[in-house]
């Protein structure tokens, strides 16, 4: 029998690292996650913002989105990840 987490993805923001999980496995790290600033480069690291979830033309259908404060990456996903 298929369970919720059969079908599931996450988005786990760290600071500046970003753990994509899907299906209870990572897939995805982004280290030193921010925005450049032209023209004095300067780097503003992401702490506020939309959460994108179809940058494709395709429609897209989702349901039960839950978005939760997190206080910390779980150790299992740390693990995963090589953090």
């Amino acid at each position: 029998m298929r369970t919720h987490r059969d079908r599931s993805a996450s988005l786990l923001p760290d600071g500046r690292t970003a753990v994509h999980v899907v299906k209870s496995g990572v897939v995805l790290v982004l280290r030193n996650t921010a925005t450049v600033d032209s023209p004095e480069k300067l780097e503003t690291p992401l702490s506020e913002g939309s959460v994108q979830l179809q940058s494709e033309a395709a429609e897209a259908f989702y349901r039960r989105i839950e978005i939760r404060e997190i206080t910390a990456l779980p150790d299992e996903n740390k693990r995963a990840a090589g953090l």
